[in-house]
């Protein structure tokens, strides 16, 4: 089966580091995958759910908060702003910091609290519904 090299790293960790067989991404301007021999391109990331499938064709999904894309025909790297394992976080956490994330919307005292909060409302939506599909 055709490989190349993937990572996906944040500024706490390395998420993943080894081959994959295709990824697909969030990109701001749509989804897309990536496959052995994949012509050059970076993109932007969306909040959604990055899906890796490695050499065996086991698939990993991982929510990304956003960040860069880079791709070359031998590699994809992810630098993401923050990751969630999907695996690690049941639908009901995922609830309470949205709740928590509307509540915090509704009292916010200024324009700039209001904008993180509905920031924060915006990427707990997008993880309620990764955890769904």
């Amino acid at each position: 089966m055709n490989t190349f090299a993937f990572h996906f790293i944040t500024p706490e960790a390395t998420f993943f580091s080894g081959t994959a067989s295709m990824v697909e991404a969030p990109g701001t301007l749509g989804e897309f995958g990536v496959l052995p021999g994949h012509m050059n391109f970076i993109s932007t990331l969306k909040p959604g759910v990055v899906r890796i499938h490695d050499a065996q064709d086991q698939l990993t999904r991982l929510f990304v908060a956003g960040g860069i894309a880079e791709v070359n025909p031998q590699s994809c790297t992810i630098l993401a702003e923050q990751v969630i394992d999907l695996t690690k976080i049941t639908t009901a956490d995922a609830e309470a910091r949205l709740a928590q994330a509307k509540k915090a919307a509704e009292e916010a005292p200024d324009d700039d609290t209001a904008q993180a909060a509905n920031r924060e409302v915006a990427l707990a939506e997008a993880i309620v519904a990764a955890l769904a599909s």
